[in-house]
């Protein structure tokens, strides 16, 4: 998602022995991010969802890369797959409708879908980026720093590692993309 020169640029490291941990690192955090807000923010890659049919538009997970996608609809369980003429729907980002007011086939997974999901280096929505590039640079940042605390409690050692009085980057996207999509 991000490329290794931004991602270095970013954190002022300017040699090349740190590059394969960088590279691990931002994956790492990626994933961490389309955990939290339930989306896939990695590479581009194909994937394959069989959905429900009932009605005139569907859902797919995430907005197929340049609104393209093999689409194969069946009529009931067990049945064979059909694939599906491209003039008989149209896709809008993660929706998928059928024209002429028709509905998808009726039934519990009647209609499987194709495509590249995800983002190239650059192609990322840039607060999403931001945020990854925050939690890169927390985690490079405290590499190493064991600056773990203990307390005793009674009977009981704590150990516990404090926090920067700093916001978490993810839960302030998540709180503003709830915002945004009400």
């Amino acid at each position: 998602m991000i490329a290794l020169a931004d991602l270095k640029a970013w954190l002022g490291v300017t040699d090349t022995a740190s590059d394969d941990a960088l590279t691990a690192l931002e994956a790492r955090q990626v994933a961490t991010v389309s955990t939290r807000l339930d989306r896939y923010f990695g590479e581009p890659e194909e994937v394959t969802e069989i959905l429900d049919g009932y009605r005139s538009a569907i859902w797919l997970s995430e907005p197929p890369i340049d609104g393209t996608l093999t689409l194969y609809t069946r009529t009931g369980l067990g049945e064979t797959w059909t694939l599906g003429a491209t003039a008989d729907y149209e896709v809008d980002g993660r929706q998928i409708l059928r024209r002429e007011a028709a509905i998808w086939p009726v039934g519990s997974r009647t209609v499987r879908a194709t495509y590249q999901r995800g983002y190239a280096a650059g192609e990322a929505p840039g607060d999403v980026v931001q945020v990854v590039l925050e939690l890169c640079a927390r985690a490079w940042e405290s590499r190493g720093n064991s600056a773990t605390q203990r307390e005793k409690l009674g009977p009981l050692e704590i150990e516990y590692r404090p926090l920067k009085d700093i916001p978490d980057p993810i839960d302030t996207l998540v709180a503003w993309r709830r915002v945004r999509a009400a």
